[in-house]
This record gives structure tokens, sequence and C-alpha cells, in this order.
């Protein structure tokens, strides 16, 4: 039943995909009329960048190599520039129904329709890559967020701790040495006392990881650094990632607690774990049934799912991640919908909650109305 339902959501992700990408290219065919002559290797090149993608990431399972690389980031970038091919070939086809309305039709276009449609392609194409470049240059450059969390509960040992939070960093070809190195350096600038990793620090497969040795930068942090399982670690095989990410300075909390510095920092195995294992994790009150009440709890649970649930069993502040606020418009739209809060900062009754955006980025390393980021948080503790 587990593999019938992988199989059944990758058939839908798919079809969606190729069918999107069929659209596209049905009316980018037929807007090279104009241009005959560059039809075959403009659809050549299509060819090529739709299969690029899924190509690239089979590839890595079975030899990672410069040329798998080449594969996914290209593969990458398309996913991105599809998007919003899709979007602008929609808005197109929506105005090319009033345009056809007897009157309205502009008379260059009565006159010149081959030429108008190939003038209308050549704009969408410098649309969507100009699209695309800022959203990468936006994507590789997180921005620094400071928030500060007033904690209504004593801390014996501590009145003020500072905990720098990213989630959703996506190791592999994508985000490798350059983008996680400067990660680390610009987190240990802030000094914290803790760093949090709110799920999905690698992107499914472990072995480009592995390859570039990525982990030996989490031996870098110069604090203790806490995290959770997501669901690209199970879409990869979790054990197999953690296996390999045990070996530096990072503590795994699966559906486990402990005490720091006089607060109870608990983790939730991913939501997710059940559609790849199985097995379902820990309900929230077993998981905490034995924690000490007078001391704040911290809560880190990669899907920001449950929020009744977690402040019933008086949560004092609870992290996720996994939404990445969309990572491109208008997906945001999508996020917000589907999750109570979907990024950002909140306070659901007396719980304090909050969603980031992610450091990484999954499929296409461009981000557009959003933006990756790096947050420090300052909490204040004044119960009695």
């Amino acid at each position: 039943m587990k593999k019938f339902r992988f199989l059944v959501f990758f058939t839908i992700v798919f079809l969606i995909y190729f069918s999107t990408n069929y659209y596209v290219f049905t009316r980018v065919f037929s807007s090279l009329s104009f241009v005959s002559q560059w039809r075959e290797p403009v659809a050549w090149v299509f060819l090529f960048l739709v299969l690029a993608y899924p190509v690239g990431r089979v590839l890595e399972r079975v030899h990672y190599s410069t040329f798998s690389n080449i594969f996914h980031w290209l593969g990458a970038f398309w996913l991105g520039i599809l998007l919003y091919a899709f979007l602008y070939t929609l808005l197109v086809d929506i105005g090319s129904v009033f345009l056809g309305i007897p009157g309205v039709t502009p008379k260059i276009i009565e006159e010149y329709p081959e030429a108008t449609g190939f003038y209308v392609f050549l704009a969408g194409v410098l649309i969507v890559l100009g699209l695309n470049i800022a959203g990468h240059l936006r994507a590789i450059h997180p921005v620094y967020k400071k928030i500060r969390i007033p904690i209504n509960r004593a801390n014996t040992k501590a009145k003020t701790l500072r905990l720098a939070l990213i989630s959703d960093v996506h190791l592999g070809t994508i985000i490798g040495v350059n983008r996680f190195s400067r990660i680390v350096e610009r987190i240990n600038q802030i000094d914290p006392d803790a760093v949090i990793i709110a799920g999905d620090l690698v992107d499914e497969d472990i072995q480009p990881v592995i390859r570039e040795n990525l982990g030996r930068y989490l031996d870098k942090f110069r604090c203790p650094v806490f995290a959770v399982t997501g669901n690209h670690e199970y879409i990869g095989g979790v054990e197999r990632s953690l296996s390999y990410l045990k070996k530096f300075n990072v503590r795994y909390l699966r559906d486990e607690w402990l005490e720091w510095k006089g607060l109870v920092i608990a983790g939730r195995e991913d939501r997710d774990r059940y559609r790849y294992t199985g097995k379902s994790r820990e309900s929230l009150g077993n998981l905490l049934k034995d924690v000490d009440p007078s001391k704040p709890l911290i809560l880190i649970d990669h899907q920001p799912l449950e929020l009744d649930e977690k402040q019933k069993n008086k949560v004092d502040f609870t992290i996720s991640g996994h939404t990445h606020n969309g990572q491109s418009w208008p997906l945001n739209f999508i996020t917000n919908v589907s999750f109570q809060v979907s990024y950002g900062y909140a306070l659901w009754n007396n719980m304090h909650v909050y969603v980031s955006s992610g450091v990484g980025g999954w499929g296409p390393p461009v981000r557009i109305g959003t933006r990756a980021e790096i947050v420090e948080m300052d909490l204040e503790f004044y119960g009695k």
C-alpha cells in the first residue's frame, strides 16, 4: 500500500509536469510560424530541458558526477522558467480571447498575426528569463531577520537565550559548499547559544552531500545544533541520511526531548513519516507526558500543523519550516490556504509560533516574491 501511494503521488506530479510543458510548447511552436526555420531546433531544446530534471535526479542516484550535475542544474532552472512561462502563456491566451471579439482586435494584429505572435513570444522570453535571473539572485542571498520572543515562564538558568533558526536548507547538488559555508559563517556572526534546524537539511538524495562532505560544515558551528527530520529526509531514505549527519555537530530529536539551559527542547518526527515507512510518529501527548511543566517548552516540528494540539499541550514556542512561503509567487497563496500559519511570526492564543520560509529551496534555485532567511530569535523569560 505504501509503494502504491508513492507511485500514485509521483504519477500525478509527472502528469502535471508534462501536461504543463505540452501546453507551453504548443503555444511556443505556434508562435514560431513567422520564423518557421526556428521550429525544429527550438523543439529539440525544449525537449532536452523538459527531460533534464528527471534525468538529472535519476543519474545522481546511479552515479553522481559532473554530468548529472549539469542535467540537475539545467532542469532545476527549467522548473522556475516553466512556472512563469505557463502563467505568461495563460495570460496571452486569455488576452487573445478578448482580442478576438469583432471590432476589438487592433488592426496591426489583423494585418500581421504571425509577426505579432512571434514578438509576443520574444517578449515572454525576456520577461520570464528576467524574472528567473532576479529570483536566483534573491535565492542565493538570504535576508537576516531578528525577532524577540517573550516567554511567560521562568527559566532558572537563563534570563535570555539567543537561537539561530534555519530550515529547508536542502543540501545537495544545488545548495553545496559555497552556499552552505556562507550560511554557517553568517550564523556564527550572530553568536547564538544554539542553532535550530527545522527539517529538510538534505534535499532527498544524500549522495551529493556525502560526496562533497557537506556535513563537515556542521562542525563549524560554535554552539549546539538541534534538528528534526523533514519530509525530504524521508523521501531520500531517512536512516541513510541521518547515519551520515549524526557524525557531525547535530543532535536530531526524533520524537524526543531534552533539557538544555533551563528549558525543554522537543522535536517531532516529520508528519510524512507514515507515508514513507508505514509507521506513525508519536502522539504529541505521549511525547510530552514526562516533561517538567514548570520549564519553558520549545517544540520543533517541520510542518506547521496541529497548532491547537500544541497549544493544548502547553507548548510555549513552536518552530517550523516546510512551506518555503510558497518559494515563488503565486504559490504562496496555496501555502496560505493550506496552513494555519504559513510564514512568519504569530501568537496562537498564548503560544508563540514561527514558520520560516527556509534558507534554501527545493527545485528551481529561484525565489520570486519571497526571500530565503536566517532568523535570530532572542528568547526572554519573565514568568515566575
